[in-house]
């Protein structure tokens, strides 16, 4: 976020886009590309509604400085569709961060909880550039309708998928657009593909056993700091098995960590369980829409009961799940369908 960004007021578009235009300007493009090489993939697809990090030809919307630091890479630009380009650059970010990143390391050194604080404020802020939605929900009791709620409930609400259960209780969700004055996406697209860039850097020299979007697991230990941007050694693993994105176990000296998406609070026995083809079972609290839809009673104590598939989707894999360590590749795509990386994003930033 320290970094130089677009520009919003000296955009321009360019029905037909250039690759010179993508090596001399910033901005975003569609392109078709080609990725055949053996280094680390860059750019993001998303296939079958997952995000993957795929090699072969595959179509997208992507950053100027993710396909310039791609072409150096392995990667071929076939064709380029539209271009959005900026002219000028700005710093929006720089003095905010620096100003609480100083203040959380003060705070942190003193054990004041403050620092939080200067951690949400910071992480926080970049996305509020983004919003491209606001859900609203709205819920209602039939049986308690007067004349003219009921009448306004069928005139608007006709064609808008409702929930409701035996008692009339119900609930329905409108998304309303954000038009608010500080909407900029270019804004939080430039900082994630600052942010992907500076992983995938460190990435491609270490041949990493498991990476995520803020973390990185190697067999060697890396260079690191407390500095603004540096890497954070938080843990050092003695054992660990890594079996999809968010679904691994390791030990750090005595300390057990382990985390399985969509199951809180899950421990070692759980997942060793889970690895054996066992359901997992834990108890939640049924929140304000779960009640309705279930006939729950708000806020009660519900017991659930899963069965995780142990199967990475979003990389290829030589064997089914199993306890050796083994090597995966990226899948390749050919003659996909085209679904559009961040199409929805590209939208907004025509819009403003």
């Amino acid at each position: 976020m320290v970094n130089l960004f677009p520009l919003p007021n000296s955009v321009q578009y360019h029905s037909t886009g250039s690759l010179k235009r993508i090596l001399a300007r910033e901005g975003v493009s569609k392109v078709l590309v080609s990725f055949d090489s053996d280094e680390l993939p860059l750019l993001p697809y998303r296939h079958d509604n997952k995000l993957i990090f795929p090699k072969g030809k595959f179509k997208g919307w992507y950053t100027h400085i993710e396909l310039r630091t791609a072409i150096k890479h392995g990667y071929t630009i076939l064709k380029v569709y539209e271009t959005i380009s900026y002219s000028l650059m700005f710093s929006p970010y720089s003095k905010y961060i620096n100003i609480l990143y100083d203040k959380r390391l003060k705070a942190k050194k003193k054990g004041d909880s403050s620092q939080l604080i200067y951690k949400l404020l910071m992480n926080s802020l970049y996305g509020k550039f983004g919003e491209r939605k606001h859900q609203k929900t709205v819920h209602f009791d039939l049986l308690n309708m007067n004349k003219e709620e009921t009448l306004k409930f069928q005139d608007n609400k006709i064609d808008t998928t409702i929930t409701i259960n035996e008692d009339g209780k119900g609930y329905y969700t409108i998304d309303e657009e954000c038009t608010s004055n500080h909407v900029f996406p270019i804004l939080p697209v430039y900082v994630t593909a600052y942010a992907r860039i500076k992983l995938w850097e460190v990435a491609r020299l270490v041949d990493p056993y498991y990476m995520d979007t803020d973390s990185i697991i190697t067999k060697s230990e890396l260079k690191h700091g407390k500095g603004l941007g540096e890497l954070d050694l938080e843990h050092n693993i003695d054992k660990g098995i890594f079996i999809k994105p968010k679904m691994y176990f390791f030990l750090d000296g005595k300390e057990e960590i382990v985390k399985l998406k969509g199951v809180p609070h899950v421990n070692k026995k759980q997942f060793f369980n889970i690895i054996k083809g066992k359901s997992v079972k834990y108890k939640k609290f049924a929140k304000l829409k779960e009640s309705i839809r279930r006939n729950l009673k708000v806020n009660s104590i519900q017991e659930v009961e899963k069965y995780i598939d142990l199967e990475d989707t979003k990389r290829s894999w030589n064997l089914k799940f199993g306890l050796d360590l083994e090597n995966s590749r990226s899948k390749c795509l050919e003659n996909e369908k085209e679904i559009l990386q961040n199409e929805s994003i590209i939208k907004s930033i025509r819009s403003y």
